[in-house]
């Protein structure tokens, strides 16, 4: 019995098919193996909370929780105004502006030049607080006001 054309292609097909299987199938079983990694991946980025920024030690407010570290940012602040010779005119908690750190609105009157050296010594001093937005303005001729919103790292 002679071998038609159909069987001689049916039997070439079947034997490139087992050709090739192994490869496509290991092709696919990487892809949803990728595929699984990338969700578990997805899943653990999204229930995971940012990672805090490093901070030098001593950058920080030691402090036990956010409420904490707002009043001693606030004594902080009232105690170099006053230090200072400055009137303090305004001091309140602010709500954090991100994770790990505590704001205060603060409020200062006084000399040009104990003003300008009340914000220049708050920037140099440790822990690292900083005005993320302020506003200086002249009250009288003698005096102005820094008013404005003070930031700082706690842990």
């Amino acid at each position: 019995m002679a071998l038609r054309p159909i069987w001689i292609a049916a039997i070439a097909g079947a034997a490139a098919a087992a050709w090739a299987m192994p490869s496509a199938l290991d092709t696919a079983t990487r892809a949803a193996a990728d595929r699984g990694t990338l969700a578990t991946a997805l899943a653990l980025e999204a229930t995971a909370s940012p990672p805090l920024p490093t901070l030098a030690k001593g950058s920080a407010i030691p402090a036990r929780d956010p409420a904490t570290a707002a009043a001693m940012l606030q004594r902080r602040l009232r105690m170099a105004a006053t230090q200072g010779g400055l009137l303090v005119e305004r001091a309140a908690t602010l709500p954090p502006p991100g994770t790990g750190t505590v704001a205060v609105e603060i409020a200062v009157s006084g000399s040009e030049k104990a003003v300008i050296a009340y914000a220049d010594a708050l920037a140099r001093a440790r822990p690292v607080a900083a005005f993320f937005d302020w506003e200086i303005a002249a009250i009288d001729q003698a005096n102005v006001r820094l008013s404005g919103s003070v930031v700082a790292a706690w842990r």
